[in-house]
């Protein structure tokens, strides 16, 4: 699946990106800011490796074409919902973990809702597509 294997690099790219601003905010000896932009450099790396696993492994499923669309999309959608609330978060000194306050904030909320919707349904149909269910 080529779509995994692009989008789960750009993922993985944005991931060392963030990196590279939790290094500044260490340098700048910026607490709150490292804290921010280590969460966000960790979790965008680990998803985009996920993302490339879920692309490296769907050749072995069985799964049918619909579901298959469905994973590639589902697990794309995901990883930028994450790329957006991370990114965005860590610029902006918020978490978005919870709905309030309203505004930015709210909007965070939701890409980290959609996100763990998104992990959710790309897990299911992985373990049904490795139980020949799909």
């Amino acid at each position: 699946m080529k779509e995994l294997l692009f989008h789960g690099a750009v993922v993985f790219l944005v991931g060392l990106i963030a990196g590279l601003f939790y290094w500044v905010a260490i340098l700048r000896e910026d607490e709150d800011a490292s804290a921010r932009w280590r969460v966000a450099h960790a979790f965008l790396v680990i998803e985009g490796m996920f993302i490339l696993l879920v692309g490296l492994s769907t050749p072995h499923l069985v799964l049918r074409d619909q579901m298959v669309a469905l994973l590639v999309w589902t697990t794309v959608i995901s990883g930028y919902a994450f790329v957006f609330a991370f990114v965005l978060g860590a610029l902006r000194g918020l978490r978005g973990l919870t709905i309030t306050p309203l505004g930015l904030n709210t909007m965070l909320f939701v890409g980290h809702s959609v996100g763990a919707t998104g992990s959710f349904v790309t897990i299911l149909i992985l373990m049904m597509g490795a139980l020949g269910g799909g």
